[in-house]
């Protein structure tokens, strides 16, 4: 399997899944969303994502069905402001793609994510500049160290 090779955006055409709260009761009783958390971390695994440094996540989630026309289109690429919490689409997000690597999500040290309504379900991984620390920060910490 080939590693997905970054350009300055990644696009991954699946539906965001926010991680769920498992327990070990869910090894034996199979949960729906655990279950569809699992399938979303198969469908990952497939694309063998490799993140970039620093990049910004864009989580596009699928409208419901029962909502009209109009209200789609009122709310095509505005920003979700309801459940799933973005860092829990996050969370499943980094976790999926960790799950089967050497590398453990605890390497990764920045990076950003927002969510959007969309008409249908999409991820973009955008690939962002290192950012370095501003001058005033490191100024203001090397003159209140307590060592």
């Amino acid at each position: 399997m080939s590693k997905k090779k970054m350009t300055e955006y990644l696009f991954i055409p699946i539906e965001p899944i926010a991680k769920p709260r498992m327990t070990q009761r869910d090894s034996w009783k199979k949960r729906p969303c655990v279950v569809k958390y699992w399938r979303y971390c198969d469908e990952l695994k497939v694309h063998n994502i490799e993140l970039p440094e620093n990049y910004h996540i864009f989580f596009f989630l699928g409208m419901p069905k029962s909502w009209s026309k109009k209200k789609k289109a009122k709310y095509h690429l505005k920003p979700h402001t309801q459940k799933p919490d973005k860092d829990n689409l996050e969370k499943g997000f980094l976790d999926a793609i960790f799950k089967h690597k050497e590398k453990d999500d605890a390497e990764v040290w920045t990076g950003t994510c927002s969510k959007y309504h969309s008409y249908e379900p999409l991820i973009v991984i955008k690939k962002e500049k290192v950012q370095e620390i501003p001058e005033k920060i490191v100024e203001y910490i090397d003159n209140n160290k307590s060592i």
